[in-house]
């Protein structure tokens, strides 16, 4: 099934969501939530990563964390830490994405595609490098390059069930079967001014809405927000320079 929608347009939308405190290794005593003074006084195997992204296992026991262009994996219950991969290894044989320049191209600076994401076997992830799309074993530490296109790929997403990635390529959304590797487009008639799943300037701006098309629980279906902005007027901005002199 699948869902489009029109600038302007009024909805709602529900959000569940659940907290759950962990417990640091048994040796410390009773379980008790994590405070902000704990993590601020994190041992050096931590130290200077609580404030970078982390990305969580499925099952809660390990996550994965960049630094130093290296995708590391940290494990809860030992808190020793891994490296899985350098990352340039992945950007060494993607495909260089093509330059595309437009007169009034721009990125909203509240876009938040994910570059890493765990497959729910809780071995493999997903990770986005230099425009295309890898599936990393965390154990081996080798790779499987799963997109091999000149334009980049953006905000792909794991099927709930690991079947399948799904991926918007310019305004258009698309599927990838990774057994098969056959690719399935959803949509065909993208533009620069009809938006497949991707959303316009005001809704990631003003509403803080990261993406504008999730998976079905059951891997079935896509629902997307379509966004035809072909009336809407162009403001083109300019970059004013200029010095000082004392």
């Amino acid at each position: 099934m699948k869902h489009s929608m029109r600038p302007h347009a009024l909805f709602t939308a529900a959000v569940f969501f659940s907290t759950a405190a962990f417990a640091g290794p048994e040796s410390t005593g009773a379980r008790r939530p994590v405070t902000i003074d704990d993590i601020l006084a994190a041992p050096a195997t931590l130290a200077g990563r609580a404030t970078r992204a982390i990305t969580w296992s499925p099952d809660g026991k390990r996550f994965v964390i960049t630094e130093h262009n290296t995708l590391s994996l940290y494990d809860v219950k030992s808190g020793k830490t891994r490296e899985i991969i350098a990352l340039a290894r992945l950007e060494s044989v993607a495909v260089k994405p093509k330059v595309q320049e437009t007169p009034f191209d721009w990125t909203n600076r509240n876009i938040s595609e994910k570059a890493v994401q765990w497959f729910p076997d809780n071995r493999h992830v997903l990770v986005a490098s230099a425009g295309d799309l890898f599936e990393v074993d965390a154990e081996k530490g080798t790779f499987e390059q799963v997109t091999r296109t000149e334009e980049a790929e953006h905000d792909a997403k794991v099927s709930p069930d690991g079947h399948l990635v799904a991926f918007r390529r310019m305004h258009d959304l698309s599927v990838l079967d990774l057994q098969s590797k056959q690719e399935h487009p959803l949509t065909t008639n993208g533009t620069a001014t009809l938006l497949n799943g991707q959303a316009d300037w005001v809704y990631l701006e003003e509403l803080a809405l990261e993406t504008a098309y999730w998976w079905s629980p059951d891997s079935r279906s896509i629902a997307y927000l379509q966004f035809d902005t072909s009336r809407e007027p162009l403001f083109p901005h300019g970059v004013a320079r200029y010095s000082s002199h004392s």
